[in-house]
């Protein structure tokens, strides 16, 4: 047997970041095709994205505008440098650089599929905010906060310090909650369909994997303080 065999069932990450990095670009690419040329699915797709719009009260405007600029552009940047400075403050150089390369290479990769795909925003009249560009698939927003957020899930669900698995796990559902949050409000103010939502997750995990994988390999066997 080899010893890339023998490393490779020795530690499984390796083999399950692969394939869930394969699974999540298949699916991605798939759902930009089919929502591009696939009638049905766009159908449903609009029913869906109306539906969420169509739940329109007052709080949720309170809400869902605060939570949108905390996926915007200005909002991740500031919210990844600061996560970034905490680690860096605390002598953990590698999580720092995995969460600024995550989030930062990451968005870069959406916003250079957006044109390509080149999906049509939903219709002006359904936009309770200003569209800030033409192209929808994948959303930016919920890239940058599925990216965000769930480094710093995984982050702090493997972290070495003395911390209950109650709190880890109360952490992580506020990270999540935070998260669905900035997804959702961008169809419910009406810049986003569905589908652009579940593709930008779909790349994301894609990422992720990419930027966990190398995290890993980076911090194989070295000592934290």
């Amino acid at each position: 047997m080899s010893l890339q065999r023998q490393g490779w069932r020795r530690d499984t990450r390796a083999g399950g970041l692969a394939l869930l990095f394969g699974l999540a670009l298949l699916a991605f690419i798939a759902m930009a095709v089919l929502l591009v040329f696939g009638r049905p699915l766009v159908a449903l797709d609009q029913w869906l994205s109306a539906a969420v719009r169509s739940v329109a009260v007052p709080w949720l405007d309170a809400i869902t505008r605060p939570l949108t600029w905390i996926g915007s552009v200005k909002g991740m940047m500031a919210l990844t440098a600061l996560a970034s400075g905490w680690y860096l403050i605390r002598r953990r150089r590698s999580e720092a650089v995995f969460l600024a390369l995550t989030v930062g290479l990451g968005t870069l990769v959406g916003n250079l599929l957006k044109p390509l795909i080149g999906r049509a925003r939903p219709d002006i009249e359904f936009a309770r905010i200003p569209q800030p560009d033409p192209y929808s698939f994948p959303s930016g927003h919920a890239l940058a906060s599925f990216l965000f957020f769930g480094a710093l899930v995984f982050l702090v669900m493997t972290a070495e310090e003395d911390m209950p698995l109650k709190t880890k796990t109360a952490i992580c559902a506020v990270l999540i909650a935070i998260g669905l949050g900035v997804s959702i409000s961008r169809v419910y103010l009406g810049v986003h369909y569905v589908g652009d939502i579940v593709g930008a997750w779909l790349l994301g995990s894609a990422v992720l994997a990419v930027g966990v994988a190398a995290l890993l390999a980076a911090t194989e066997g070295t000592p934290h303080d």
